[in-house]
């Protein structure tokens, strides 16, 4: 298995004029590897 964690910023544009959208928080992602290779197995986010 891996792990990866880290910090992640998103921002989404806003439909017809409206504002767009910003995202800031932290994430792990668990990776496992099968027969067809690696696959996300978990995967967690948090918005600060």
């Amino acid at each position: 298995m891996i792990y990866e964690w880290g910090k992640a910023d998103l921002e989404i544009a806003g439909a017809r004029g409206e504002p767009s959208s910003r995202s800031v928080g932290r994430y792990v992602t668990v990776w496992k590897r099968d027969a067809s290779g690696w696959r996300i197995i978990r995967n967690l986010s948090l918005a600060n």
